[in-house]
């Protein structure tokens, strides 16, 4: 089947690689936590378990995400100096179904840094903040604690503090950035607070931190595309399309450009679980109906039980 671009086909293409490389510029910290706690930027701030965290949650066939009782946390083991930032992202992924009846669990802080985000109690709704202090933090419309994972992206550009779930704009509150000192107490701390209190109780996966705000395409490419957690096998020799995507209501269709000997269409959640399977019969549209719930998939043509292509579906 010759397939045909579109020009505006081959600019979405473009934009989305130009994301991927953009969202490197201006990355002070990024914490993949794949089976090691390193800051994988040239900052080398580096990640060390204060307590009895328990590394690492399967997630997917490549990836890892730190799980978190509640009570223990990381702790960087270097200053993180924010000093000279005017402005200042933070993007993570979480997963949590626990609430708290009274007190807040911390996801994220920086110690004399300025930044907060957390879930509160009874609401199950996120909070975060870059003025040194949780009171007159943006909160999300909706709960984050459904047990799925989530991508969360709170922003400062100096005056104002943005929070966005899942790569949509969920509010924001006018605030300002917490002068930072780049002193010996400035350090960032996972999964509890400074003094190891309002532990969070959950998972946590692919923590970045930027001196700068992101666009909304940037934000989007972070949910849709670069989470480690749902990136496609490598050394990829065929590719298929599905629409829509995101789906909102489980259903969608395949499109092949190449029908293998024994080929399968394999769905997979993020807990790695093989959820619905399939043989694919052509390389014309399929549609398919395998009762999705909300959340993210991987979705795999194979042959003879070998991936030859998969790309991300998102239900909403």
């Amino acid at each position: 089947m010759n397939k045909i671009i579109t020009p505006l086909v081959a600019f979405t293409l473009f934009t989305t690689g130009l994301n991927a490389q953009t969202l490197k510029n201006g990355l002070k910290a990024h914490y993949p936590f794949n089976n090691n706690l390193n800051d994988i930027t040239t900052s080398g701030n580096h990640l060390a378990v204060n307590g009895s965290v328990s590394p690492y949650e399967f997630v997917s066939q490549n990836d890892s995400a730190l799980t978190f009782n509640g009570v223990d946390r990381l702790t960087s083991t270097s200053v993180f100096d924010a000093s000279s930032f005017t402005e200042m992202a933070i993007s993570v992924w979480i997963k949590t179904s626990t609430i708290t009846p009274s007190v807040d669990q911390l996801i994220l802080q920086g110690a004399n840094i300025g930044f907060s985000m957390g879930i509160n109690p009874s609401t199950g709704k996120l909070f975060a903040s870059f003025d040194g202090s949780t009171a007159g933090s943006h909160i999300t419309t909706n709960a984050v604690t459904d047990g799925n994972w989530h991508n969360i992206v709170a922003q400062s550009n100096g005056s104002t503090t943005s929070v966005y779930v899942d790569g949509l704009f969920d509010g924001s509150v006018v605030e300002s950035l917490f002068p930072a000192s780049g002193g010996s107490d400035n350090k960032i701390f996972v999964g509890a607070s400074t003094f190891n209190t309002r532990g969070f109780t959950g998972a946590i996966n692919e923590i970045r931190i930027y001196n700068r705000i992101l666009t909304a395409n940037e934000i989007d490419t972070l949910f849709q595309k670069s989470l480690s957690v749902v990136d496609a096998p490598v050394n990829q020799s065929a590719s298929f399309t599905i629409f829509p995507n995101p789906s909102t209501n489980g259903h969608f269709s395949l499109i092949a450009d190449v029908l293998f000997n024994n080929s399968s269409i394999e769905i997979i959640d993020l807990t790695g679980r093989l959820v619905w399977q399939n043989v694919l019969h052509t390389n014309k549209e399929t549609q398919i109906n395998a009762g999705l719930k909300p959340g993210v998939y991987l979705i795999s043509i194979t042959s003879n039980g070998v991936v030859k292509a998969t790309q991300k579906l998102v239900v909403q």
